[in-house]
């Protein structure tokens, strides 16, 4: 069986087009990607059947949106709007300095394209704001005598602060904890290793700004319990941001970004 993923795309998610703009993009290359990941899946259901767990990637989405399966049109309908939004509030200067970041959503057959979105999820609330310009994507900083890159360098309007962002992705959705001493140990031991990483303190004007994926509403209110009600803070790192959506009266999907103690 063929593929052919950029019709669809163009015809259902426009918005992701339009912010790709001139970055060069291998049709080709993303149908083998496609045709692989499913013969993959062809094979694991022929030799161990049905009862196995396989990584969610941005083409199970489309494939979800296709078939009408309800999480997958919501996700759908949330990257076309992120899009959408993206297109709206971005200039043509700082829409060039994501194309990269769009593109590798298509080349990223894992559970981890969710990085790339949690990122521009980022990027848009602070965006939304109207208190911020993007100066560039991946930018470099100095910490500790040593060069690091950082995933946003944004300046304040009408100010010459600028604001560095280092986004960290979490799959809680991937983790079961037993406890909310589980959970903030957990949190803590990812925090802490990313700061290492980036040397990330108090005096590197970096701000790590976590994304927690979630699977269900109860792991969102234990977070936001953690956060909200407990007062957990680890130096130098912002609480963390999260998505969840719903239906309206009408049928239609609400969508909800930020941090997690706005959320629920």
């Amino acid at each position: 069986m063929k593929y052919d993923v950029e019709p669809f795309i163009r015809v259902q998610m426009p918005s992701f087009i339009k912010l790709i703009g001139s970055q060069p993009i291998s049709w080709t290359r993303a149908n083998r990607l496609l045709y692989n990941s499913v013969e993959r899946s062809r094979k694991r259901i022929k030799s161990e059947g049905q009862g196995f767990i396989q990584d969610a990637t941005f083409y199970s989405v489309l494939v979800g949106k296709f078939r009408g399966d309800g999480k997958s049109v919501a996700l759908f309908d949330y990257f076309n709007r992120l899009f959408s939004n993206l297109n709206s509030i971005l200039s043509d200067e700082e829409k060039k300095q994501i194309q990269s970041t769009v593109s590798k959503i298509l080349t990223e057959l894992s559970r981890n394209y969710l990085n790339y979105i949690g990122e521009l999820s980022v990027l848009y609330w602070f965006k939304s704001s109207e208190q911020f310009e993007l100066c560039k994507v991946e930018g470099i900083v100095s910490a500790k005598e040593s060069n690091q890159s950082v995933d946003f360098l944004l300046r304040k309007i009408n100010s010459d602060e600028f604001v560095t962002v280092e986004v960290l992705n979490l799959h809680l959705e991937l983790t079961g904890f037993e406890n909310i001493g589980h959970l903030r140990y957990w949190l803590n031991s990812k925090y802490c290793k990313k700061k290492e990483e980036k040397s990330i303190s108090l005096n590197s004007n970096i701000m790590l700004q976590p994304v927690v994926w979630v699977n269900s509403v109860k792991q969102l209110e234990t977070l936001k319990t953690l956060y909200a009600d407990m007062n957990f803070i680890n130096e130098s790192v912002n609480i963390p941001m999260v998505y969840m959506f719903s239906r309206n009266d009408s049928g239609e999907f609400e969508h909800y970004f930020g941090p997690v103690d706005t959320i629920l």
